[in-house]
């Protein structure tokens, strides 16, 4: 559902632009506060937040894959395919 791209260019995030769909309604407007975090974040603070999104663990948004990717992960692959970029 979201993704934090570190490279040599800086971190971007990336949503699934149906997130929505995949989430309890309960949790709609936290989650929506958090990814906007997330994209402000990316900009000030990019090791801070990654070291905080390793580490989620509860509630409706954990961390499910870190480490290293390439084409040959398809489901991040597929994911990173159909996100948008937020920053």
């Amino acid at each position: 559902m979201v993704l934090l791209i570190e490279n040599d260019e800086g971190m971007s995030v990336r949503v699934d632009p149906n997130w929505r769909n995949h989430v309890e309604p309960a949790d709609l407007d936290f989650l929506e506060e958090l990814i906007g975090d997330f994209a402000l974040r990316a900009k000030s603070d990019p090791e801070s937040l990654f070291a905080q999104a390793q580490a989620l663990g509860v509630g409706p948004l954990v961390t499910q894959t870190v480490g290293v990717f390439s084409a040959e992960d398809q489901d991040i692959f597929d994911l990173m395919q159909r996100s948008v970029v937020l920053f």
